[in-house]
């Protein structure tokens, strides 16, 4: 009898632990298979993630006027030569400006070389030596161009939560930086993953602190950021870069300009709602006044339209009117007035007869 009683006791307590076996299974499946909010995870492709991208990038546009490039930006400490006279070391952000008072003694366009050796880092925030400028040029040419996006900063640190394609939760990150959301964001294409923000997220946005607690406020924050904020040029090395004075020189500058390399759409509002449709496109505006363009980077160029600048007659602005003959191009099918351009910026804008305001600025690769 007492074997029996025991026998049963034992079974019990093989019960029991079974039972708690399959309740720690299931909290951990349950657990482990946390679905996205449709509302706020994100993607690779999304608008959102690519305004990010935009945002946290090596700011790399800032400084064209030393290194002509918005592919990278010259790290610190490094020396130019200012019209083969004129040497300025510059060893951090302050020394811009001794550069920009040499720059501005001069009333004509200086011409300014970085002296090598000189350390240059990409929009990824990867660094390169770099020896001479023929090493310069050959580095250059298998990078992508600066399309960053100024006037918003982020505090540090931000909180995210990601996810696998079957919407398994995977982990919870801590970002400390604009580098290490950049990286972050950039690796979601590879792995696939979907994350969303812990909010709320605190940002200096043009020069006032704001708390963020959405997507749809994230995507609203850059759709009203003005123009200037895609034109972070710190310095214009062009002594007269007024389109609007009516000189046909200017005229004669622009078209030089347009057609002497390829551009890309670094920005484009449509009354005041940003446009993404022409992002990985590369324009080239031709001298017999087509354009051609290289769909997604593919590297072929095929006609797509007609370009014309003149000069308006009544307030001199130079007007740059693109006709498309391609359907998919209608939001840049528009007679744009030239608001400033530079050596590697156009920034344009068009006020519609119902009231709409355009914006677009390109920026040569």
């Amino acid at each position: 009898m007492r074997n029996i009683i025991k026998f049963e006791f034992n079974m019990m307590k093989n019960y029991l632990l079974f039972f708690f076996l399959l309740m720690l299974i299931a909290c951990q499946s349950e657990e482990d298979t946390q679905i996205v909010n449709n509302n706020n995870g994100l993607s690779a492709n999304s608008a959102l993630t690519n305004n990010l991208k935009r945002l946290t990038q090596n700011p790399t546009a800032f400084d064209n006027f030393i290194d002509n490039s918005s592919k990278i930006r010259v790290d610190f400490p490094f020396e130019v030569t200012v019209n083969t006279t004129t040497n300025v070391s510059l060893q951090n952000t302050a020394d811009y400006q001794n550069l920009i008072n040499v720059l501005e003694a001069t009333p004509i366009e200086d011409e300014i070389e970085l002296n090598f050796p000189a350390s240059v880092s990409t929009v990824n925030y990867n660094s390169q030596t770099i020896n001479s400028e023929s090493e310069l040029s050959q580095f250059l040419q298998n990078l992508n161009a600066s399309e960053e996006v100024n006037c918003v900063e982020l505090v540090y640190p931000i909180s995210l939560q990601f996810f696998d394609l079957s919407n398994t939760f995977i982990d919870t990150q801590t970002i400390n930086n604009r580098a290490q959301l950049f990286n972050f964001l950039e690796d979601l294409s590879q792995n696939g993953f979907f994350y969303q923000f812990e909010y709320p997220i605190e940002a200096d946005i043009e020069g006032t602190t704001q708390f963020i607690n959405s997507n749809a406020e994230f995507n609203i924050t850059f759709n009203g950021l003005s123009s200037s904020c895609f034109e972070p040029l710190l310095f214009n090395n062009v002594a007269d870069d007024d389109p609007g004075d009516g000189d046909p020189d200017d005229l004669n500058t622009f078209i030089d300009f347009i057609t002497s390399g390829d551009f890309i759409v670094s920005s484009l509002l449509n009354d005041g709602i940003t446009n993404t449709s022409f992002d990985g496109d590369v324009f080239r505006f031709n001298l017999d006044n087509t354009i051609s363009v290289d769909d997604g980077g593919s590297g072929i160029f095929q006609q797509v339209g007609q370009w014309t600048a003149t000069v308006d007659d009544g307030d001199g602005v130079i007007e740059f009117d693109l006709v498309f003959d391609n359907p998919d191009f209608d939001d840049l099918d528009e007679d744009w007035d030239v608001v400033s351009f530079n050596t590697l910026t156009l920034a344009l804008i068009n006020n519609s007869s119902d009231g709409e305001t355009n914006e677009l600025v390109l920026v040569k690769l």
